[in-house]
C-alpha cells in the first residue's frame, strides 16, 4: 500500500509539469493565433484606405488635367483678342478713312430709321389690305437688293429662331464629341435655352462693306465669356445649385474649336459703338 502511494506520488510530482508545460504552450499559441489574425484585419484595412486615397488623387488629376486644359484655351483666346485689338488699332490709326466710314454707316443708319418712321406714319394714315401690303414689301425689296423678309417672321422672331438653330447645334455638338454620344441633362439645356434669350443677340449693326445687318453676340461668344452659363444657373433647379462645370468645360471647349476654324474677324467693340438695340 505505501509503494503504490509512493509510485501514485511520483508520477503526478512527474505529469503535472508536464501538463502544465503544454497547457502554457497552447495558450501562448492561441494568442499568437489571435494577434495574427487582427494585424490582417488592420492590414486589409490600411490597404482599403490607400486604394480610397488613390482613387480620390485620380479625381482631382483629373480635375487638374481639365483646368489646365481650358487655362490653355484662356490664353489663346486672350493672344488672338490680342491680335484683333491691335488689328484695330491700326485701323483707326487711319482717321480719314475711319471717320468716312463712320459717317456713312451713321447715314445709312439714319435713313433705315426715316424709311420706318415713314412707313408707320403711311399704314396709319391708310391702312392697307394684306395683298397690298405684301406687294409692298416685294417692291421694296427689289429697290433695296435685299433678301425678302418671311411673312410674320418679325425681328423678336428672327432673333429666337437664331439663338435655338445655334444652341440645338452646339449641345449636339457637345453631345457627340465631349460627352460621348451621351445626352446633355435636359434641365440644363432647357437653363440654357431660357439663358441665350436673355445674354444673345442683343444688339444690331450695319454692315457697310457687306451691305447686311450683323447680330451679336453669338450663342458661342457668351458660352466663351461664360455669360450663359452664369445666367443658365439662375434657371437651374433651384437657387443653391450650381450649373454642371463638366457641361461648361465641354460647351466651351466645342466653342473654341468651331471659333477658331471660321477665322471670325468680327470686331464686337467697336460695332457696339455704332450698334441698336434688338427687340426682345
Amino acid at each position: 500500500m505505501s509503494f503504490l502511494y509512493q509510485a501514485s506520488t511520483t508520477a503526478l510530482i512527474i505529469i503535472l509539469p508536464l501538463a502544465a508545460g503544454y497547457l502554457l504552450r497552447d495558450v501562448k499559441a492561441g494568442a499568437l493565433g489571435t494577434s495574427s489574425q487582427k494585424d490582417v484585419e488592420d492590414a486589409k484595412k490600411q490597404l482599403e484606405a490607400l486604394k480610397k486615397s488613390e482613387e480620390h488623387l485620380k479625381v482631382r488629376e483629373a480635375a487638374l488635367d481639365a483646368k489646365e486644359k481650358s487655362l490653355e484655351r484662356r490664353e489663346s483666346e486672350l493672344a488672338e483678342s490680342e491680335k484683333k485689338m491691335k488689328a484695330l488699332d491700326a485701323r483707326e490709326a487711319e482717321p480719314g478713312k475711319h471717320e468716312a466710314a463712320h459717317e456713312k454707316e451713321k447715314s445709312l443708319l439714319e435713313r433705315e430709321n426715316n424709311l420706318q418712321e415713314r412707313e408707320s406714319s403711311t399704314l396709319a394714315i391708310a391702312p392697307e389690305s394684306k395683298d397690298e401690303k405684301d406687294a409692298a414689301v416685294e417692291k421694296e425689296d427689289e429697290a433695296d437688293g435685299k433678301e425678302e423678309v418671311p411673312k410674320g417672321d418679325s425681328e423678336k422672331e428672327k432673333r429666337i429662331r437664331m439663338i435655338k438653330e445655334e444652341l440645338e447645334k452646339v449641345v449636339k455638338q457637345v453631345e457627340e464629341e465631349e460627352l460621348a454620344g451621351e445626352e446633355m441633362e435636359k434641365e440644363a439645356v432647357e437653363a440654357l435655352e431660357k439663358a441665350a434669350l436673355v445674354v444673345a443677340f442683343r444688339k444690331k449693326y450695319y454692315d457697310v462693306m457687306k451691305d447686311e445687318l450683323i447680330y451679336f453676340p453669338s450663342v458661342s461668344k457668351t458660352i466663351v465669356s461664360y455669360a450663359l452659363m452664369e445666367e443658365a444657373e439662375k434657371y437651374y433647379y433651384e437657387e443653391e445649385d450650381e450649373f454642371p462645370m463638366d457641361y461648361s468645360v465641354a460647351l466651351r471647349s466645342v466653342v473654341t474649336m468651331n471659333m477658331s476654324e471660321d477665322d471670325d474677324d468680327v470686331d464686337e467693340e467697336y460695332m457696339a459703338k455704332l450698334a441698336l438695340d434688338v427687340e426682345i
